[in-house]
């Protein structure tokens, strides 16, 4: 909702929800608060969806990632071709309650969200920044 009340005149959000449910709940909340008529609620698979972006019209000015943990590298390399020139990805739960950094901790969602911030920290076509606020967001623009 609050994405969605600070676009530009004529922007839009596109959101995308697994769950015919959640996304039923989602088109609610946006007609409740005003911006429905900004939103486009999705439903499907997210990476399915993704892939049908069209790639060279650089549409995409932010992106939100905060779904299956484990399809993050994923849900980046759909994303980064399709952003704006001024564009940036937001990924939440980065730090996973510092589960992340617990060698111990050899959980599915967790192993992948290492190898997704061990990946971008490799990355030299990428600048990134951790920002310790909730559970960890990174912040991705590439460098141009």
């Amino acid at each position: 909702v609050w994405l969605a009340r600070a676009l530009a005149p004529g922007g839009r959000l596109v959101t995308i929800e697994r769950d015919a449910k959640f996304a039923a709940f989602a088109r609610r909340q946006l007609e409740r608060a005003g911006v429905a008529e900004r939103v486009e609620v999705r439903e499907g698979s997210a990476l399915a969806l993704l892939e049908r972006l069209e790639v060279d019209d650089g549409s995409v000015d932010l992106a939100f990632i905060d779904a299956d943990k484990t399809g993050y590298l994923n849900y980046l390399e759909l994303l980064l071709p399709r952003l704006s020139a001024r564009g940036a990805i937001l990924v939440d739960n980065v730090l996973w309650s510092g589960a992340v950094v617990d060698p111990d901790d050899d959980s599915r969602d967790t192993v992948a969200l290492r190898e997704f911030n061990d990946h971008v920290a490799r990355r030299d076509d990428l600048d990134a920044v951790v920002l310790t606020i909730g559970d960890g967001v990174t912040l991705i623009r590439p460098r141009r």
